[in-house]
């Protein structure tokens, strides 16, 4: 477990008044805004939240693979936010695709997520880990391509499924879909 520096600049980059609190949920330290709900976690400890949320180890690694083609994709800053250890202007990153979050970036200490921003990183992580490991093999001569009908959305976690039936359930979380 990494334990959370103090912070440099405390004000909440959102909020930019209020002080960060010292925190630690899921046996996984962060600064939390008590008025926003934002929160900065290192990044290995954001994966380390998100397996732990998820419950699934195979969506740490989900993460990981997102997070990378989000630091690849990643746009300059706007100069809006700053990092609460060093005061730089945080770059931002969009993570994931169905759900899509916005973080906001300092490339040595960590990552500042706004309160919605959470929930829909451990739902992208757990929806790439479901459909990932249930890709097949690309050596797989035993795999047809299936017909594909239209898309059905699910409205949690807005993943897009192509090809389900009309009574299908989301296997990230469960909840009825309907079609796009």
């Amino acid at each position: 477990m990494t334990d959370v520096a103090p912070p440099v600049r405390p004000d909440c980059p959102a909020c930019q008044t209020v002080v960060l609190t010292a925190e630690e949920e899921r046996g996984v330290p962060h600064l939390r805004c008590p008025s926003c709900a934002g929160v900065f976690f290192t990044v290995e400890d954001l994966a380390r939240y998100v397996e732990r949320e998820a419950g699934d180890p195979a969506a740490s690694t989900a993460f990981w693979r997102l997070f990378k083609a989000a630091v690849r994709d990643d746009v300059p800053s706007d100069g809006i936010r700053h990092c609460v250890r060093c005061t730089a202007t945080l770059d931002r990153l969009g993570f994931g695709e169905y759900p899509f979050a916005i973080l906001d970036r300092c490339g040595e200490h960590g990552l500042w997520l706004d309160s919605h921003d959470l929930p829909r990183i451990v739902r992208a992580a757990r929806v790439n880990a479901t459909h990932t490991s249930r890709l097949p093999r690309p050596d797989d001569q035993s795999f047809q391509k299936p017909e594909v009908g239209p898309a059905m959305v699910c409205p949690n976690c807005q993943g897009r499924f192509p090809g389900l039936a009309p009574d299908a359930r989301c296997p990230a979380c469960n909840v009825g879909l309907f079609r796009e």
